[in-house]
């Protein structure tokens, strides 16, 4: 299986946006004060994954 886009919705975001700032793509953009990714930019590097607060609790 490969890597997938992460559902901010499914990992309790907690709006600290570290995603945001740390996307070497530019692939994530706050909407609706939600971090949401952009399909169309996103290369599935897996950044976000690691630099995500909530997922390091899980």
């Amino acid at each position: 299986m490969g890597m997938e886009i992460i559902d901010f919705k499914a990992t309790k975001c907690k709006h600290c946006y570290k995603c945001v700032r740390y996307c070497e793509v530019k692939a994530i953009q706050v909407k609706d004060e939600r971090a949401v990714i952009m399909p169309d930019k996103c290369i599935l590097c897996g950044h976000c994954l690691r630099i995500c607060l909530s997922l390091q609790k899980l």
